[in-house]
């Protein structure tokens, strides 16, 4: 057992004591010396076996949370941070905000989760959910406010999770009518329903495509970003990859970078070709 006094960088002054195994915490901001005061309050309390106390974190559930935020905002991709943003505000902070952290439970955390699932969403939904809150309690517990996170595993209270989806793609000649309707009705647009039929590149990636991406000689496109939320980013899984092309995906595209090429000299004297294929 034993009580130490910390400062956290930008947070404050923190009293942590070990008490009958287990770990709590104090904050005071910037107050060193009521800080110090209480450390060494306890300290003696400690040695005089006379210790009562009450098992609060100190730290409310919406203070830590937005801490939390702020952490993640450096670490994740722009899609992923607004993701978690916006279940944090919709779905976290009404459960449970006004609680320290230590009262918010496991029972309370299958709570919210059998809820979600009431109202509706999926359980891979509430899944992400309850993978967000158990990222902000491993800070909690890095940071030594807590010594449990409540959230870890919820794969062992929630429904499994179906991972097979029914796939129901288009067959040879819907896809035939399709590219025929576009090519007459909406030509400029073919290009990319071309791309998006023949690579199977997802809708962000087809948008963040650019002419250095595309090897005519080799026939291949190097994926290598994905446009989310009107930002480019790195594809979904972080590595690039690279997608063969037919020889009709091959051709259409050369004759469209050299209809932009054409464009651009005929606008720009001269400038740098446009670099999507919209």
């Amino acid at each position: 057992m034993g009580v130490k006094l910390r400062e956290r960088p930008g947070k404050g002054w923190y009293v942590y004591i070990d008490w009958k195994g287990k770990r709590k915490a104090r904050a005071f901001e910037k107050n060193k010396a009521l800080a110090k005061d209480f450390a060494e309050k306890i300290e003696a309390k400690l040695k005089l076996g006379t210790i009562g106390i009450e098992s609060k974190v100190g730290v409310t559930f919406e203070d830590f949370g937005l801490t939390w935020l702020d952490r993640i905002r450096h670490t994740r991709k722009d899609s992923t941070f607004a993701d978690y943003d916006g279940m944090f505000k919709r779905e976290l902070l009404p459960a449970f905000k006004g609680l320290d952290l230590e009262d918010v439970t496991r029972e309370r955390v299958k709570s919210l989760a059998f809820t979600c699932l009431r109202k509706g969403h999926s359980a891979k939904t509430v899944q992400n959910l309850i993978l967000a809150l158990s990222s902000l309690f491993s800070h909690a517990v890095e940071d030594g406010l807590l010594t449990v996170n409540p959230a870890l595993k919820p794969g062992k209270f929630l429904p499994a999770i179906n991972k097979e989806r029914a796939v129901d793609p288009y067959c040879r000649e819907e896809v035939a009518t399709l590219l025929e309707v576009c090519k007459e009705d909406c030509p400029r647009l073919f290009p990319l329903l071309l791309c998006a039929v023949r690579s199977g590149l997802r809708q962000g990636e087809l948008i963040a495509l650019q002419w250095g991406d595309i090897d005519f000689r080799g026939r291949f496109i190097e994926v290598r970003r994905n446009c989310a939320r009107g930002k480019l980013t790195t594809p979904k899984n972080g590595k690039t990859r690279r997608v063969d092309m037919s020889l009709e995906l091959t051709q259409t595209l050369r004759n469209l970078h050299v209809e932009r090429e054409l464009e651009t000299h005929a606008t720009c004297l001269g400038g740098d070709a446009p670099m999507g294929l919209l």
